[in-house]
């Protein structure tokens, strides 16, 4: 992945192959690394042109028929979304493009060690909502924050 151009990510097993994970086998990655995954996916740069729409379609799919219990974004805005998120005991991520109001945006947030798992989901929330109101729509033409 490093020569990629992603040099914190490692893909060292299968996903959910727990046995694996059990013997130290592990993946990761950063939010900066998603973060260039995902604008890399948009601009139809990962593998090729036709890869990157069918990514791209899979994880709008995912948007639309995400598990209300883990649509951290949508719960206080109704975007268009293409995203990927996970969870596990004391863990919150998202990895999503972001578009309302006829702008894009990237949000990457990976949050460990959260003993308030729902807090952690909320927080990840108000993070695209600030982004969004407070960065993205400042920057509109005319425009700003009604």
């Amino acid at each position: 992945m490093r020569t990629l151009g992603y040099p914190q990510t490692r893909l060292a097993r299968p996903f959910m192959d727990l046995d694996a994970q059990r013997r130290g086998l592990d993946n990761l990655t950063s939010a900066r690394d998603m973060t260039a995954m995902l604008q890399a996916i948009y601009e139809g740069k990962i593998i090729s042109p036709a890869a990157s729409a069918e990514m791209l379609r899979l994880l709008r799919l995912l948007g639309l028929q995400n598990d209300p219990g883990l649509d951290y974004i949508g719960r206080r805005l109704k975007p268009s979304i293409a995203h990927l998120n996970g969870s596990f005991t004391g863990i919150r991520n998202e990895a999503a493009s972001i578009e309302a109001e006829g702008r894009r945006y990237i949000l990457t947030v990976f949050l460990r060690g959260q003993p308030d798992e729902s807090a952690a989901e909320d927080a990840i929330a108000r993070a695209s909502e600030q982004v969004l109101f407070e960065d993205v729509l400042r920057q509109q033409p005319g425009g700003g924050i009604a």
